[in-house]
């Protein structure tokens, strides 16, 4: 099961955390319930954000924000996940559009994994100058400790090509089960 609610595009924790309410006037307010807190609580730690990783290269600059999700342990694998967030901001003089990302990830049982693939989430954003471009994502490994890095390739506006690193992350857990 997926955890969607199709007919609400929610996910079905969205009702456990919040609860809805309509007034008279038929305004809809959500507020948080009992679970929310609880949820919020125990895992205050591992949801706060603790860094922002930070690089530019030819104009781009790119930030990476990571967040340990949890794991599920079972036998023969473990698997811990984190979703992951970044935005892309032209600091450059040309507008830039996003082909390509090279993902290299490495996780603390010595096992290494390259990703490539054309644009990032299904498209291939065009970045003016100023302007950025915000994804989020996940990813899991078997061990509860890792590193992402990479590289995103562009194409410039005059129809060069210049390749931006998406700077190491240090993907951190404490090894919860959920």
């Amino acid at each position: 099961s997926s955890g969607i609610n199709a007919e609400y595009g929610q996910h079905d924790l969205f009702s456990r955390f919040l609860e809805r309410k309509s007034d008279p006037g038929g305004v809809t307010s959500y507020y948080s319930t009992d679970m929310l807190h609880k949820f919020h609580e125990d895992n205050f730690d591992r949801l706060r954000l603790k860094d922002v990783h930070v690089q530019t290269t030819a104009g781009i600059r790119v930030f990476v924000c990571t967040f340990y999700m949890g794991s599920k342990v079972e036998l023969p694998t473990d698997q811990h996940w984190w979703r992951y967030t970044i935005m892309i901001e032209n600091v450059g003089d040309v507008a830039v559009q996003l082909r390509e990302r090279t993902w290299c990830i490495y996780s603390e049982n010595d096992h290494k994994e390259t990703i490539t693939g054309t644009g990032v989430v299904g498209q291939e954003p065009i970045i003016p100058v100023g302007g950025c471009f915000q994804y989020s994502s996940m990813i899991n490994l078997r061990s509860p400790t890792g590193h992402m890095w990479g590289t995103y390739l562009f194409e410039r506006e005059d129809k060069k090509l210049c390749n931006a690193s998406i700077p190491p992350s240090l993907l951190e857990s404490k090894a919860q089960t959920v």
